[in-house]
């Protein structure tokens, strides 16, 4: 799903097409949230020709480079080059965030080009922090059983999530 918000961003035009649930808009701007289960990737473009956000990283990376307008990011390059990842919101692409769980973007409309500021709510104990390893492991079990029961719901099936304790164990999912 790929969606233009430029319209969005001034008041909701009456021709706009409407926005998916993940998306708030208060006239001053609007607010994408990321999904918690990680069900779902959302990027969020800001270009010369206006504001995308998009389910799919190659199809609004296709618009963009449609445009003229998609160039790589030398930071988000070395970072894949260097740790086999980009640290959320950056990607490779200069202009092109990623959303994550528990992240919201506050895309702001003002003179010039739009802004943008990101809060991130991932359960970390130290607020605000990925870089802390002691994680809230409540709010953890419950992303993981929410991205299981989303899962089974949309399969139509039941299921059973095991955890294990151990330090390099993984969830399985049995349905």
């Amino acid at each position: 799903m790929l969606v233009d918000l430029s319209s969005h961003l001034v008041g909701p035009a009456p021709d706009a097409p409407l926005l998916p649930e993940w998306f708030a808009a208060d006239g001053v701007g609007m607010v994408l949230t990321g999904d918690d289960s990680l069900a779902r990737e959302t990027y969020l473009s800001l270009s010369s020709s206006g504001v995308r956000a998009a389910t799919n990283l190659p199809e609004l990376a296709g618009v963009l480079e449609a445009l003229g307008e998609l160039s790589e990011s030398p930071e988000g390059v070395s970072h894949v080059l260097g740790t086999g990842f980009t640290p959320l919101p950056a990607t490779i692409y200069d202009g092109v965030f990623r959303i994550g769980a528990g992240d919201r973007a506050r895309v702001e409309a003002g003179a010039g080009a739009p802004r943008v500021s990101f809060d991130c709510d991932y359960p970390w104990l130290l607020e605000n922090s990925r870089q802390d390893e002691s994680f809230d492991t409540r709010r953890l079990l419950d992303l993981i059983t929410a991205s299981v029961e989303r899962h089974l719901d949309a399969c139509g099936r039941t299921g059973l999530l095991m955890l294990s304790s151990g330090k390099d164990s993984m969830s399985c999912l049995l349905y």
